[in-house]
């Protein structure tokens, strides 16, 4: 991990147990960065107190910072023991806190004298501020081989941070200045800001685009989907991707059995009519927090439809709720996976999408310092 990470709290860390990422390694080594603050109070449970971690040059200045601002290192060793047995046996209660967080900021944002958005409660992103350094970094490394490079993929590469940060945008340049070309999924109207970037990228054959559409139903995706574009929004980014010369397609994305999969054939119709030409699909899977709080949402937003939806899943996943096998978890197996499948295939055929496939280029990639002469 990087060791110049500053930890402004291990409440950072709690989206990543949400997602159970493995986090036994990253938690330790907190005790042997050069530079690390933990708060153990909150997420943890430690019934007081901060740890401070370095080494012993970075400590002497700490202190002698504390010192100076009226402070002192009183009762160290009973305050750092708290938070060393709460990194060592409360790790699980980070999810939990994450949990809690986000049905907190959703029952706030219902009261009409509060002004809460909940997806400005949800900070607990890791952010590299020097991302596209780093990228052009790794471009100029002479072991790097152009290969398409997804930008988004867990996560969207647009959050509503991006707006401020222009990190993605940073990111475009560097593609842009190495010919490196780059696939992008997203469901933020926010990539029509760069359309000026984009379009010198698709007329090198550097780009495509995909935009996520889980349903055009606009009362359900704002229960479903909050704080993100409405669907006639992300319909209307294909529209502007597509007049601009940008190849885009849709990603049906993800079909939720019993409830959604029943649009397929007309999210792919309205994103062909706005100029879509690939597509593809996912279907939900539950894996570890984010069944929880799917399950709460199924519960409290259509409990009548919630027994459906949970069997339908279970039927596509063997039974479980989630599958991490390769090659099977974006779709599911067996005949519902099947049906759903040829649903697809029908919906695409129909309405003239994935009819060529599209390829994109690395014979323009150059090694060069922006601003310089390409490396040779």
């Amino acid at each position: 991990m990087d060791l110049s990470t500053r930890y402004l709290g291990l409440n950072l860390r709690s989206p990543l147990v949400a997602a159970a990422s493995p986090l036994s390694d990253e938690l330790d080594d907190i005790r042997r960065m050069e530079d690390a603050g933990a708060s153990a109070v909150m997420p943890l449970g430690a019934p007081i107190g901060s740890v401070l971690c370095g080494g012993r040059s970075f400590i002497q200045r700490a202190r002698h910072v504390r010192k100076r601002l009226g402070g002192g290192m009183r009762q160290v060793g009973i305050l750092a023991a708290g938070g060393l047995y709460a990194l060592e046996h409360n790790r699980s209660r980070l999810a939990e806190d994450h949990r809690r967080a986000r049905r907190l900021a959703v029952a706030l944002a219902e009261i009409p004298e509060l002004s809460i958005d909940p997806g400005e409660v949800e900070t607990n992103i890791l952010v590299k501020p020097n991302v596209a350094s780093l990228l052009e970094r790794e471009f100029l490394s002479r072991s790097w081989k152009p290969q398409v490079v997804a930008l988004s993929g867990n996560t969207d590469c647009y959050q509503p941070i991006e707006q401020k940060l222009q990190l993605t945008r940073k990111c475009l340049e560097v593609f842009l200045s190495f010919r490196n070309p780059v696939s992008i999924t997203t469901k933020n109207a926010l990539i029509q800001r760069d359309l000026d970037l984009l379009r010198e990228l698709a007329a090198l054959n550097l780009v495509h685009v995909s935009v996520s559409v889980t349903t055009l139903n606009a009362d359900l995706a704002r229960t479903m989907e909050p704080r993100t574009p409405s669907p006639s929004k992300r319909l209307e980014t294909i529209n502007a991707l597509a007049r601009h010369g940008i190849p885009v397609g849709v990603n049906a994305a993800p079909m939720i059995p019993g409830l959604t999969v029943s649009e397929m054939p007309a999210i792919l119709r309205e994103a062909a009519q706005q100029g879509a030409r690939f597509a593809g699909y996912s279907v939900l899977r539950l894996p570890y927090a984010v069944k929880d709080l799917v399950l709460d949402w199924l519960k409290r937003e259509i409990p009548t439809q919630a027994p459906k939806v949970l069997s339908q899943i279970r039927n596509l996943r063997d039974g479980c709720l989630s599958c991490s096998e390769f090659g099977l978890r974006l779709k599911g197996s067996g005949p519902l996976a099947e049906t759903v499948h040829a649903l697809f295939e029908t919906s695409c055929n129909r309405y003239r999408l994935n009819e060529k496939r599209l390829e994109l280029s690395v014979v323009h990639f150059r090694r060069t310092i922006r601003g310089q002469l390409s490396m040779l």
